[in-house]
């Protein structure tokens, strides 16, 4: 169930009939790392600019979305790495999440219509997605009443891990 402490992080979405991995007959979703994975509030640039990797939205396409920046980027410690190298709970499989996965994480959240309280106070925190608009910008989202914005691929934002299950 959503709020649930599951596979090493907090179950934040069920996966709903239309979704990528839906099955019927087993129930699947999302989890979020516990806490930030980054250092400190907003020290991670999003990846390399001038590199665009027709990145998906919807929910299901995070992962490939990480593997796609990752491919064409190489600079240490940006955001889908640091998603890519978490490891907790004895699962390595996190990635940075899509746009689509980002607002269901908001929705689940007490700042969403939802009740999940996670050990950050989000109302304040920018979370980049991995989903890109441009070779120059990416959207992130602000937690402070579902702000979506596309900014520059060097600025710098908080970085939350997800996972599938």
């Amino acid at each position: 169930s959503v709020g649930d402490s599951y596979q090493g992080g907090i179950v934040f979405y069920i996966l709903q009939s239309g979704d990528a991995g839906y099955d019927a007959n087993v129930q699947h979703g999302l989890i979020v790392s516990v806490f930030e994975i980054n250092s400190s509030n907003k020290d991670t640039e999003y990846g390399c600019k001038n590199t665009l990797n027709n990145t998906g939205s919807a929910i299901g396409t995070g992962a490939a979305n990480t593997a796609a920046i990752l491919a064409t980027c190489s600079t240490s410690g940006i955001a889908a790495e640091l998603c890519d190298d978490y490891s907790t709970g004895g699962y390595s499989d996190w990635y940075l999440p899509s746009e689509l996965e980002m607002v269901e994480l908001y929705n689940a959240s007490t700042y969403g219509s939802g009740s999940l309280t996670l050990s950050t106070n989000l109302s304040s925190i920018e979370y980049y997605t991995s989903t890109e608009t441009s070779a120059e910008k990416a959207y992130h989202l602000h937690f402070n009443g579902y702000n979506m914005h596309s900014d520059k691929k060097d600025k710098k934002k908080n970085v939350r891990a997800i996972r599938a299950f």
